[in-house]
């Protein structure tokens, strides 16, 4: 999230002032951005999943005094990010029934959502087996007991930062 503070002399003062604003989140510091023109910004990625109230000092120079604002659109508001969740094999298909079957899963984020999803994610197939796994480790092995066309999903919880999501169905053939 990118924070912008505009500082301008007020009348009948005029000139362009120079030096810092610092940016607070509920009164702690997240920053300092240096003015450049009257405009100074920063750029914020650890604001959690809640509402925020922004404010911006300008810390002064040797011609203006220091001055705090409150950001426009006040309290900010973050929410969870949406997912994306993918299932695919490593296994060629046809795949042989009661061996190993490798699958491999992704969760991201959906833009503008950004970082790393965590926890588990769980692999459920059509004929009734379920595997959990981290999101981190990306994959894990399945074994199927018996012949056919078999449906394999990847499930998402979600977590504290994140929505959850289930992948399209993965079609494997079992021999």
């Amino acid at each position: 999230m990118t924070f912008t503070a505009t500082v301008s002399a007020v009348a009948p003062g005029a000139g362009t002032p120079t030096g810092t604003v610092t940016f607070r989140n509920n009164g702690a510091s997240l920053g300092s951005g240096t003015l450049s023109g009257g405009v100074a910004t920063i750029t914020v990625s650890s604001l959690t999943v809640a509402s925020h109230t922004i404010t911006s000092t300008y810390n002064g120079d040797t011609n203006f005094n220091t001055n705090t604002g409150t950001m426009t659109g006040n309290p900010q508001v973050v929410n969870k990010a949406s997912t994306t969740t993918t299932i695919t094999s490593t296994t060629p298909s046809p795949y042989t029934h009661g061996t190993a079957l490798r699958v491999n899963f992704t969760v991201v984020a959906v833009a503008p959502g950004v970082g790393t999803p965590t926890g588990t994610v769980t692999v459920t197939a059509s004929t009734g087996q379920t595997y959990t796994a981290s999101v981190a480790t990306g994959h894990c092995n399945v074994t199927i007991p018996s012949a056919g066309n078999i449906t394999l999903t990847a499930s998402y919880p979600g977590d504290t930062h994140f929505f959850s999501s289930t992948s399209v169905p993965y079609n494997q053939i079992v021999n």
